[in-house]
């Protein structure tokens, strides 16, 4: 399950991973059909093996496919799955839409999404069956772990939380702190394993809620620690 996501009204993903784009698209679909709309439509401009859709969405599910943009204006459940897009399109062509999700590899005028009142998100992949969904104007960042066809949102791990509220300790304490120093002081003060530190740098990093810069590291999202 993967609750913060599905429950956005209007949301956009920014995402390179177009496996990933699918699979998550193909989940958030088979999620909602049935709930809270009776028909869900994905346009998709990538070959999808019907094997893929027959694993994920539940066969009783009334969705349709359709492999080229569209302009609808019906109360279903849409997913949108292509290589670019214009923001317009996404606001002229979907008004009356339940919810909708878009899944591109890049999109024009983005600031008119934001202003439009959706959740605009940046996708980043942590590792092999992980993937970071970095809210580019909002503090908020959603983990999605791959399991096979299967996609779940977890929780921001300890030794992550871990490395990042030291750095926001740090920042605020002393305006500053760099990585080699971070390291040093959890290792020598605080008596961590050295790589077990490196590892949550690395992660946190990658997740996207610290950012690296010049040998500094800083808070990029403020959470709630």
């Amino acid at each position: 399950m993967f609750t913060n996501l599905v429950n956005k009204n209007r949301a956009i993903l920014v995402s390179p991973y177009i496996n990933f784009n699918i699979l998550l698209g193909l989940n958030i679909i088979n999620e909602l059909v049935g709930s809270i709309a009776e028909k869900g439509i994905v346009i998709c401009s990538y070959k999808v093996s019907p094997e893929l859709v027959k694993e994920i969405i539940d066969e009783y599910k009334n969705v349709e496919f359709l492999n080229s943009f569209t302009c609808l204006n019906n109360s279903n459940v849409y997913v949108i799955i292509l290589s670019n897009i214009e923001a317009d399109n996404l606001l002229r062509c979907f008004v009356n839409a339940n919810k909708l999700f878009a899944f591109v590899e890049r999109v024009r005028l983005l600031n008119k999404l934001r202003n439009a009142g959706w959740s605009i998100y940046r996708v980043k992949r942590v590792d092999q069956a992980t993937y970071s969904l970095l809210n580019i104007y909002e503090d908020e960042v959603i983990l999605i772990n791959i399991k096979g066809n299967s996609v779940y949102q977890s929780q921001i791990p300890e030794d992550v939380m871990l490395i990042y509220r030291e750095v926001v300790n740090h920042v605020r304490e002393f305006g500053s702190i760099k990585a080699s120093d971070l390291l040093r002081y959890m290792v020598k003060v605080l008596g961590y394993d050295k790589e077990f530190v490196l590892n949550g740098i690395r992660r946190s990093i990658a997740i996207g809620i610290l950012g690296y810069q010049s040998g500094y590291l800083y808070p990029k999202i403020s959470i709630n620690i």
